[in-house]
């Protein structure tokens, strides 16, 4: 019995791009070029800039995690932690398509010190566990990444290190949102 090529291609065409789990979320494998890491997913599937993603290995055990650096329609620049790192060749990205079973409020403070081209922002972790894989954002769209901040420890920024992160919004700086993998927070300046 001949096997058509057109329902061949009919029913590659039918099954899901990527795998679903049975928890709802859809997994994506990364690839490497030139030492850096991507995943074809991107905007489209629900990628964001400054995310931070479950990496896991092929029998979804979770081996670290990632922030998205850059992102495009289709595909998405990713930076591993040190545990992903170390997880072997083939990784796999977990993108949570359920609500979070908690999200914590980050408790802290900021604050700008300075002038002009030498204007600092400090923001200070006043939680008793460590932020992690933090995106600091201020109303400006201008934003900067923080692998991590230590309970009671601060960290100082300099505004000339912010990059732009989309439209840029004429807005002035009186807060600033952090968003870690542990949570987010709202500080105003």
């Amino acid at each position: 019995m001949r096997f058509p090529l057109f329902a061949a291609l009919a029913l590659l065409a039918s099954l899901p791009a990527f795998p679903a789990r049975a928890d709802g979320d859809v997994t994506f494998k990364t690839f490497s070029d030139k030492g850096e890491v991507y995943v074809r997913a991107g905007t489209n599937e629900g990628f964001h800039k400054g995310t931070v993603v479950v990496i896991e290995n092929a029998r979804h055990q979770k081996v670290g995690t990632a922030v998205v650096l850059d992102v495009w329609p289709s595909m998405a620049h990713l930076v591993l932690d040190e545990q992903a790192s170390r997880g072997g060749p083939n990784l796999y990205v977990s993108l949570v398509r359920h609500a979070p079973a908690e999200t914590r409020t980050l408790q802290g403070h900021a604050s700008l010190v300075g002038f002009g081209p030498f204007k600092t922002l400090h923001v200070t972790n006043e939680t008793p566990y460590t932020w992690t894989h933090c995106d600091v954002r201020l109303p400006d769209n201008r934003h900067e990444l923080l692998d991590q901040l230590t309970p009671g420890d601060s960290n100082t920024m300099n505004l000339g290190g912010f990059t732009q992160d989309g439209v840029a919004r004429d807005l002035p700086l009186t807060s600033v949102r952090v968003t870690c993998a542990e949570g987010a927070g709202s500080f105003g300046l």
